[in-house]
């Protein structure tokens, strides 16, 4: 996390005001993690799959916008004549070519290691999850992988750049805020998974602004 507020901030280098696009910034700094969660170390670390997974997800809602503009009885054939459908079509295709060599490589790895009498080497990510669970079956790994990508960048980058939003409009909320985590970290010895529970005024922040992000989204 640290890592990616540095690179994403690295700009900023006077104690001048600067302006920060923040839905763009958390957009960012939200694929590179769920990247790195989904996608492990590596494979996660790709900045070609970075571009992917970001542009996907902001242009994809631009091209639902217009294609809402175009009357149902025609979208089944509009849609490929669009562009922002086009530049839609060409991150997924981009995406396939990224997540599909690794799935063919995985499948001849583990096929090797059962031959040999190894056990398979599962590494703890979404591709990992994808062959266990496919079990064989047709299963489109491109598309779950760019479909969990999208709901964890969209999901949480809007209700971060909200949050942010509300906390610039109730200033006073701030120094609260500040109070309680100060108490938490000092009760909890340090920054904790449980942590968040025990901090009330997060908590209820957290919950208007899930709900804000739900009501949008719709």
């Amino acid at each position: 996390m640290k890592a990616v507020m540095k690179e994403r901030l690295a700009h900023i280098t006077t104690g001048k005001r600067q302006e920060v696009k923040f839905v763009l910034f958390f957009t960012q700094v939200t694929a590179r993690l769920s990247n790195r969660v989904f996608l492990g170390k590596e494979l996660g670390a790709s900045k070609e799959w970075l571009v992917v997974s970001t542009r996907y997800t902001i242009d994809f809602h631009t091209a639902v916008r217009k294609l809402c503009m175009i009357p149902p009885f025609a979208r089944w054939l509009v849609h490929w004549f669009m562009p922002s459908m086009r530049v839609c079509r060409k991150h997924l295709r981009t995406a396939r070519s990224i997540i599909e060599p690794e799935i063919s490589l995985r499948k001849k790895k583990r096929e090797q290691m059962l031959l040999e009498g190894e056990k398979t080497e599962k590494p703890m990510d979404s591709l990992s999850w994808f062959l266990d669970n496919a079990k064989g079956h047709p299963f489109d790994y491109m598309m779950g992988q760019v479909a969990m990508g999208f709901a964890a960048i969209h999901t949480t980058s809007s209700m971060m750049a909200g949050l942010l939003g509300d906390l610039a409009e109730n200033p006073d909320v701030v120094d609260q805020l500040r109070k309680e985590i100060a108490e938490v970290l000092r009760v909890d010895g340090g920054w904790k998974k449980t942590s968040l529970y025990k901090d009330e005024a997060i908590g209820q922040l957290h919950e208007r602004e899930s709900a804000a992000t739900s009501y949008y989204g719709m």
